[in-house]
């Protein structure tokens, strides 16, 4: 509701106002989740991040921030990354986990294809994790060595089955932070950097790095 409440001049309602605390939350959770070392087989989620503004099929939304909250759990805790955007990252699989190894807490799935077989991700999300990598031989992680899995994608998930949900932790970013083209009805382009005049994470003073970990602490 910022468009309300910033470019209308408008009051939020009591809803309103809940429900964008409850996004807060949302995100501090996700937090908290990504960057705790343990990992409950009571809740072997998959998280996946998304645009709370809901794009037609074939359109994207993107710059709302997404990747601010990858970034954020990814210098807490050694990360693995994959880019998701290519057409067959579901069909050629045989070494998608090259050089994962028990000593990373994360594994990043960034900007995933919109068409992508969803169910090969949140079959090993609960179980062990197959590891095959290049002259190596192939290795077995137990579940509380198989890292824990984002996944951010741009567009809405195609499979809401009951088996996909149960699996997932879903994380909605607003579009607060937006980019203005001939494409949508934005009135400018709203960025960390335009807002605070310099980059987030690697332009923060010693104060704010404290200030950043504390936080992710308390999440």
């Amino acid at each position: 509701y910022w468009e309300k409440e910033l470019e209308q001049g408008l009051k939020l309602t009591g809803s309103e106002q809940k429900e964008q605390e409850l996004l807060l939350a949302n995100i501090m959770f996700v937090l908290g989740f990504l960057t705790s070392q343990h990992k409950s087989p009571g809740k072997p989620w998959l998280v996946f991040l998304q645009d709370l503004k809901i794009s037609q099929i074939g359109q994207s939304s993107g710059r709302s921030g997404k990747s601010l909250i990858t970034q954020a759990a990814t210098l807490a805790r050694a990360s693995f990354y994959i880019g998701g955007k290519r057409k067959d990252i579901t069909e050629k699989t045989e070494f998608i986990y090259d050089g994962f190894t028990r000593f990373h807490n994360i594994i990043e799935v960034d900007d995933l294809y919109e068409f992508a077989d969803f169910n090969f991700f949140y079959t090993q999300v609960s179980g062990k994790r197959e590891v095959n990598s290049k002259h190596i031989s192939k290795q077995i992680l137990d579940y509380p060595e198989s890292g824990k899995m984002v996944i951010s994608s741009n567009y809405e998930l195609q499979n809401t089955d009951n088996s996909t949900m149960a699996r997932i932790l879903n994380c909605a970013v607003s579009d607060y932070y937006h980019e203005k083209t001939k494409y949508n009805n934005y009135k400018e382009t709203r960025s960390p950097l335009l807002k605070f005049g310099r980059e987030l994470f690697t332009e923060f003073t010693e104060e704010e790095w404290v200030k950043c970990y504390n936080f992710m602490a308390y999440c």
